[in-house]
């Protein structure tokens, strides 16, 4: 949704590998807002 949002293009695999072995939280699952907002400046550096 940021992506489209602010037109940016990436590669949906890389972000779905990225969150789901480096930003979910191993106990539920769950990510946090800070992490999200790395998220995204990750995409846009992409």
């Amino acid at each position: 949704m940021i992506a489209t949002a602010e037109e940016i293009k990436f590669d949906e695999s890389f972000v779905q590998q990225l969150t789901a072995n480096e930003l979910a939280s191993r106990e539920d699952g769950l990510i946090s807002p800070v992490d999200l907002q790395v998220l995204a400046w990750t995409i846009e550096g992409q």
